[in-house]
């Protein structure tokens, strides 16, 4: 397409002549507008963690694409606040870690609602005797959990020893160890003398589901568009079994506020202020 100059108006033709529209009091100048030859769009750069994530491999999507990486859950908040990644599936304990970085609620969440959650407690004392406790340090919030519901129930502030079981197994005499559920065996250990469902307290507690992660995104990012495509690919099968993820309710924004706040009272967090979401809108 060539722009001619005229007196006081520009007139655009096509190749054959054709006057399009014309375009008054516009500056006046000789061009031809170039086509820019298109350009690779680079992909979405998104973190998650292997605990709650399957593992896709390289990028989802070809006029969109998702970069997918599989990060430890101690990295993410650290790789997302540095720029390193432009979102990523954030443990609820980490939120205040993140500073601009906004919450994609529309994206989805790992969260479990009830009884026969993702986590199991396997103790060898009485609950109201517990002091310290070995945990699966792949879930943070998993280990926040526990130490809000023992301040709660029993005033007392559990000493948490970190492990990871893809590297160690916890002390054979250990008093009580916080497993991720999916890596118990059907029927639990003879040795220890009871198993304890700390999803299953909080709503016996609250009322309210429990929200282990949340998409979270960087300001500048198109975060209505970004928040699609994580839907979409959490609905081709995301998430691994036994942990819903669904669309975050109401319900859950209430749970996940409610925890943040407990975990404050304990002294586990520093809360802020205000979370920022976008489009915080409840069907």
């Amino acid at each position: 397409m060539t722009v001619e100059r005229t007196t006081g108006f520009f007139c655009t033709r096509s190749a054959g002549g054709k006057v399009f529209r014309l375009i008054q009091q516009g500056p006046i100048f000789n061009t031809r507008i170039q086509r820019r030859p298109q350009t690779k769009i680079p992909p979405w750069r998104v973190g998650y963690p292997a605990v709650w994530c399957r593992q896709p491999i390289g990028c989802v999507g070809q006029d969109d694409p998702l970069e997918l990486t599989c990060y430890s859950p101690w990295r993410l908040p650290g790789a997302l606040t540095d720029g390193q990644l432009d979102a990523a599936l954030v443990e609820s304990i980490a939120l205040p870690c993140l500073r601009e970085q906004i919450v994609l609620p529309q994206a989805g969440c790992v969260t479990t609602v009830g009884p026969g959650g993702a986590l199991k407690l396997s103790c060898r004392v009485r609950p109201a005797e517990l002091t310290c406790l070995w945990a699966d340090c792949r879930s943070a919030s998993g280990m926040a959990l526990v130490q809000v519901l023992w301040h709660e129930l029993y005033r007392k502030d559990l000493s948490v020893i970190p492990f990871d079981p893809l590297d160690c197994q916890p002390p054979y005499d250990a008093a009580a160890v916080l497993w991720v559920d999916r890596d118990l065996p059907e029927s639990p250990a003879e040795e220890f003398d009871a198993q304890l469902d700390p999803v299953g307290l909080w709503y016996e507690m609250t009322g309210l589901p429990f929200v282990f992660c949340v998409w979270a995104a960087q300001p500048e990012a198109d975060c209505p568009r970004l928040q699609q495509h994580l839907r979409v690919l959490q609905q081709a099968g995301l998430w691994r079994n036994r942990f819903d993820g669904g669309v975050f309710t109401e319900a859950h924004q209430e749970g996940l506020e409610e925890f943040l706040d407990r975990a404050a009272e304990c002294g586990l967090i520093d809360r802020p202020a205000v979370l920022r979401y976008c489009d915080l809108a409840f069907v």
